[in-house]
């Protein structure tokens, strides 16, 4: 696989998982948030039935009972709501109810008279919520109100997130697969011209010599490319140079030699000439002329 769809899928997936990842916590949250604002929305309903329907006596300041049409005039209200309550007397009696009755479970009543805090339940399959809201007294559990609402939109939600998720999606692939092409382009780029220079010097041409903008890896490498292809240049150079040295110095005993071969020959010529005595002297002027030779050889 070619390096550009390397970094392309590299970039793809790098953009799901954090888009992936980001939805599921922004879909818990949300979650959250809709059943914690239930939570208190309910609450605030239950303060406000129990502040029209609790009867007090004046002189004991204890209550007495409960206004039954305050209590119904409640449920009307909050049918339009859609919302249910039931409410109980300290011990776990029967007082008035909506609708449906909420039941409170054994280990709630417990805990509502050990804690005299509110108890708190969500159920994601049928996506409603219910609220125990104690009533206390002097330290003791006087009435429990309980209250139940369909959050229903808490889907709504959901599938709209789903959807939205959904488009993002795709639009996140696009704009990740337009920037990581573009990026990856930037990067091959620069690789393209580091291969073109490694071409160049593996075919002799050392002057060459990289841009150098960012000094990442991409950089560093074309520094080293710059720096391997300069040496070889002045090594280059220097070979040249020897060789152009060579060259004049073979020239140079190639003509001396020439030169005494010539000189040679000559006494060579006369040596075969008719009516030449001294042939000592032309010995030693052929041993003289051969040593010449021998050392500007030797020599260069």
């Amino acid at each position: 696989m070619k390096l550009i769809y390397q970094q392309i899928l590299a970039f793809i997936l790098v953009i799901l998982t954090v888009l992936v990842t980001a939805g599921m916590l922004f879909g818990q949250f949300s979650a959250k948030a809709v059943y914690k604002d239930s939570y208190i929305r309910l609450e605030k309903y239950a303060n406000g039935l129990m502040s029209d329907a609790m009867l007090y006596n004046p002189r004991t300041k204890k209550m007495v009972a409960f206004d039954q049409q305050s209590l119904k005039q409640n449920a009307k209200i909050m049918q339009t709501q859609a919302i249910n309550f039931t409410v109980y007397k300290q011990n776990n009696e029967l007082v008035y109810n909506s609708q449906q009755k909420i039941k409170v479970s054994h280990a709630d009543w417990q805990k509502l008279n050990a804690t005299k805090k509110t108890v708190y339940h969500a159920n994601g399959k049928t996506n409603a919520v219910t609220v125990y809201k104690p009533y206390v007294m002097k330290g003791k559990l006087v009435a429990v109100v309980a209250l139940t609402e369909s959050v229903s939109y808490v889907q709504t939600i959901k599938m709209q997130m789903h959807n939205n998720l959904f488009a993002a999606f795709w639009i996140a692939i696009i704009i990740g697969v337009l920037l990581s092409f573009l990026l990856v382009q930037y990067i091959i780029l620069r690789l393209h011209r580091i291969q073109r220079a490694t071409h160049r010097i593996a075919h002799g041409e050392y002057d060459v010599e990289l841009p150098v903008k960012q000094h990442d890896e991409i950089g560093k490498l074309a520094t080293d490319i710059n720096t391997m292809a300069g040496n070889l240049q002045k090594n280059e150079q220097a070979n040249n140079d020897r060789n152009e040295f060579m060259k004049r110095k073979a020239l140079e005993v190639s003509l001396e030699v020439n030169t005494l071969l010539n000189q040679n020959t000559a006494i060579i010529k006369k040596m075969e000439q008719p009516g030449v005595n001294d042939m000592r002297a032309l010995i030693d002027e052929l041993k003289v002329t051969g040593e010449s030779i021998a050392k500007n050889v030797n020599q260069n």
